[in-house]
């Protein structure tokens, strides 16, 4: 039985890869792609296999019982041509420590290494690349829009979690020498696909199957004024639920089309920032270039040919916009506006002195 461990990266169409896995998985079971159902071994099972990447990184040799267990339980009736594919991006950022003090390089070494032994050096990695000035975007959208950070774009790049996810060639060795063979795609190619990136990576995997239930795209990114509304009020730091919430409501304003500015693109990055970036990993590119595409001819990321107006600072109007509508329908209006206090008014109020600092 052949192993496959998909590590992402983020923002390479990762969920709704999975997602279309998980809802074709009896299908694609017939065909001898196994996905496997994580709830049989009591673990969660989301669209990704992040229950089981989360165990290992959390308690190692529960992980690697559990991980047996979901091997062991297909490799026993599964045909020599079966594919078992475990896939989650929590592969490619999680690190944990052997010794006390380690660096972080060493502790991210250390997780790949507890792959390799949990999973098998025979098992094959497949990893999605993005540009690196994309990937950048993309993630800090991401992180804005789910989580309670306050960070600025730069702030964000210049965080050493997001440095180290962007050093490719440090990550691409560490799954080199963990792991017999890395099968490098990247999400550029994929998204040309005419049938989707989904179908182009199972292609590419020599995954020669098909879907009674097509793709759908998931973790759409908020427009730039959404994004940045959202950041302003992270500083009121929500609770789970509620910012649960937040986000939902969010979503239903951008898939509304509610304002007029949402049919225009907006970028975080502009074109002089974005070519900073990509020089300063332009050896790695290169290397990345002769190690897996030696023979590619076209650029590995090419500049997008659409360039976007860039983002520089979220006007109060819009503001006041965004949360007239995000009060409308918003369940727990008590979590942002107080007694005798107008819906706007306060969370105005609350983030008010912030738009000088924008």
């Amino acid at each position: 039985m052949r192993k496959i461990l998909h590590v992402g990266t983020h923002k390479t169409a990762t969920t709704s890869f999975q997602a279309c896995l998980r809802n074709n998985r009896a299908d694609l079971l017939k065909q001898g792609l196994i996905f496997p159902d994580l709830s049989k071994v009591g673990l969660h099972d989301s669209v990704g296999h992040h229950s089981l990447i989360g165990l290992l990184a959390s308690k190692p040799e529960k992980g690697r019982s559990v991980a047996s267990r979901v091997i062991k339980s297909f490799s026993s009736t599964a045909d020599d041509d079966a594919a078992l594919l475990i896939s989650s991006e929590r592969c490619y950022r999680h690190a944990i420590g052997l010794k006390k003090d380690e660096k972080p390089r060493q502790r991210r070494r250390n997780f790949v290494n507890l792959l390799a032994e949990t999973f098998g050096a025979d098992t094959e990695v497949a990893i999605v690349l993005r540009r690196p000035d994309s990937y950048a975007e993309s993630s800090y959208q991401e992180t804005i829009k789910k989580t309670n950070r306050t960070d600025t774009i730069q702030s964000f790049w210049d965080s050493p979690g997001v440095r180290m996810r962007l050093d490719y060639r440090f990550q691409l060795r560490l799954f080199q020498k963990a792991f017999e063979r890395v099968n490098v795609f990247i999400y550029e190619d994929l998204i040309q696909a005419p049938d989707g990136p989904e179908m182009a990576l199972l292609r590419g995997l020599g995954l020669n199957v098909a879907l009674a239930s097509p793709p759908e795209r998931r973790n759409t990114s908020l427009h730039a004024y959404l994004t940045e509304y959202k950041r302003l009020m992270n500083y009121q730091k929500l609770p789970p639920a509620q910012l649960k919430n937040l986000i939902e409501r969010l979503l239903e304003i951008q898939r509304a089309g509610e304002f007029d500015w949402m049919t225009r693109k907006m970028a975080f990055l502009g074109l002089t920032r974005r070519r900073e970036i990509m020089g300063q990993y332009e050896e790695d590119l290169k290397w990345i270039v002769s190690e897996f595409f030696a023979e590619r001819e076209m650029d590995l990321f090419p500049e997008p040919a659409e360039a976007h107006p860039v983002f520089e600072r979220l006007p109060i109007d819009v503001f006041e916009m965004i949360h007239q509508k995000v009060c409308e329908t918003l369940s727990d209006r008590a979590l942002f506006y107080g007694p005798g206090e107008g819906m706007v008014e306060r969370g105005i109020r609350n983030v008010s002195g912030l738009f000088t600092n924008s």
